[in-house]
């Protein structure tokens, strides 16, 4: 099984100052503010324990939501029965501008296959 990060803080600027825009978990070596992966068989939901994470503000694919997701509804891990998960957060239009910077921080804790094997992870993001 491989795990899933630990933090994750988001930055942007449209100029030369970052500002940290959202974090999501405790950068403690722990993972215990998450909750156990489970097989999900319901559609994406930001009240559900799932793959999806959603933080507030408004995206054109989802509704309108002024508080972030609990972050217990979000999985600790991504294992071979839930090999993604998705965060679902909304920018502002300088934030997303074309000379905007962006910064994503991932802090992975136990990284690589239970059992043995060579530890390995894959971070994909995409706008």
């Amino acid at each position: 099984m491989r795990t899933l990060l630990l933090l994750l803080t988001f930055s942007a600027s449209a100029h030369a100052q970052l500002a940290n825009l959202f974090t999501i978990g405790i950068d403690d070596g722990s993972t215990n503010e998450f909750s156990q992966e489970v097989t999900d068989t319901n559609p994406p939901s930001a009240t559900a324990l799932d793959d999806y994470y959603y933080l507030a503000g408004t995206d054109p694919a989802d509704p309108p939501r002024l508080n972030d997701e609990e972050v217990t509804n979000f999985e600790w891990a991504i294992t071979t029965w839930g090999p993604s998960n998705h965060i679902h957060f909304p920018l502002t239009a300088l934030q997303s501008g074309n000379d905007g910077i962006i910064t994503v921080n991932l802090d992975f804790i136990w990284s690589g296959v239970s059992g043995g094997g060579t530890p390995s992870s894959e971070v994909a993001i995409s706008f």
